[in-house]
């Protein structure tokens, strides 16, 4: 059906966005096709969809320089420390803890201390930290950035789950 094969070069619209749009929280399709004020009218339909990022890109091309389509060096992101692999500082931990063999998860930014060092507090206590939610989560620790979303109507992905 193509006329021609793949190659696999591709634009992301979305990086391209952050650029145009530096100071928005969020660069989304949805997003870009309010601020240009482009006709839409169906969302998540494959073929609308491709016809509305083409006129987002078209948008950009249009107005802004040529330097924001220079390509981007991709840097790997860091892997994460896994939480459940550490182990308790003393041998000797308090059963009568409220956190002792319980499941813990942290979701956004800890004021006094980082995620690792509140999960090794957790491990002392005989608490089982975990990376993520899961059925098994007792505990769903709340940092600033969450209960900031939570009080603007909105949820983290975490407090989905949870």
């Amino acid at each position: 059906m193509l006329s021609k094969p793949l190659d696999n070069d591709f634009l992301d619209v979305m990086r391209i966005a952050r650029r145009f749009y530096p100071s928005e929280r969020h660069n989304r399709l949805k997003d870009c096709i309010e601020r240009i004020h482009i006709d839409h009218e169906q969302a998540h339909r494959a073929l609308q969809d491709c016809l509305d990022t083409f006129t987002v890109y078209n948008y950009f091309k249009a107005n802004a320089g040529p330097g924001i389509f220079k390509p981007t060096k991709r840097t790997a992101t860091p892997k994460r420390f896994d939480l459940t692999t550490l182990t308790a500082a003393d041998d000797k931990i308090d059963t009568e803890n409220p956190f002792y063999q319980r499941f813990i998860c942290f979701t956004g930014k800890l004021d006094s201390f980082n995620r690792k060092t509140a999960a090794q507090a957790i491990v002392n206590l005989g608490g089982n930290p975990q990376n993520g939610v899961t059925k098994q989560t007792e505990y769903l620790v709340l940092g600033d950035t969450a209960y900031s979303l939570h009080g603007n109507g909105t949820v983290t992905s975490k407090l989905k789950k949870g």
